[in-house]
C-alpha cells in the first residue's frame, strides 16, 4: 500500500499542501504532480531510503526543476534555524496559490511535522495545528521529541 495522498488545508492560504509517502510519489513523480495539480515536490527522505526500491527517483529529484530535496533523518527534524528557510519557501508558494507535495517515507512524521509548521505559521496554536494535520492525514504530525521540540520553538518564535 502506498498510503495515499492527503490535502492538508493551510488556513487563509489559497494554495494546497499535499502529504504522501515515498511509495506513492517515487514510482511516478510527474504523474503524481499532475494528478493533484501540484507544481512542486519537497522530499524529506535520505537517499538510502529511496535508492534500492526507486533508483530513478533520486536522479529526478536532483535534476527536476519541480523538486526540493531536503534529507532529514527518520524521526528527526533539523534545528529551526536550519529548516526555517524551507518552511518559509513552501509557505510562500502556498500563499501565492501554488500546490505543493511534501513527503517523507510514510508521509507521517517528517512530512506531518512540516505541515504542522506551516499551520503554525498561518496563525494556528501548535496543539490545534497538530490536531488539524491529523484530521486530514491520520497519524501525521510529530512522532518524536525532537520534532515536537522544533515545532515548540517555532511556535514560541511566532508568539503562539
Amino acid at each position: 500500500m502506498d498510503g495515499g495522498i492527503h490535502h492538508v488545508p493551510i488556513p487563509g492560504l489559497p494554495g494546497k499542501l499535499w502529504l504522501c509517502g515515498k511509495h506513492l510519489i517515487a514510482p511516478d513523480p510527474e504523474g503524481t504532480l499532475l494528478n493533484v495539480g501540484a507544481s512542486h515536490v519537497v522530499c524529506l527522505v535520505r537517499e538510502y531510503e529511496l535508492a534500492d526500491r526507486y533508483p530513478s527517483y533520486p536522479e529526478w529529484l536532483r535534476t527536476s526543476g519541480s523538486a526540493t530535496w531536503f534529507p532529514i533523518n527518520d524521526l528527526g527534524l533539523p534545528r529551526l534555524e536550519e529548516i526555517m528557510d524551507l518552511f518559509q519557501s513552501v509557505y510562500g508558494r502556498v500563499r501565492r496559490g501554488e500546490s505543493v507535495i511534501v513527503h517523507c517515507a510514510a508521509g507521517i512524521g517528517r512530512a506531518g511535522s512540516f505541515a504542522t509548521a506551516l499551520c503554525v505559521m498561518s496563525g494556528m496554536d501548535l496543539d490545534v495545528a497538530i490536531a488539524h494535520v491529523r484530521r486530514h492525514r491520520p497519524g501525521a504530525g510529530p512522532e518524536a521529541g525532537e520534532q515536537r521540540e522544533v515545532l515548540d520553538e517555532l511556535a514560541r518564535s511566532l508568539g503562539r
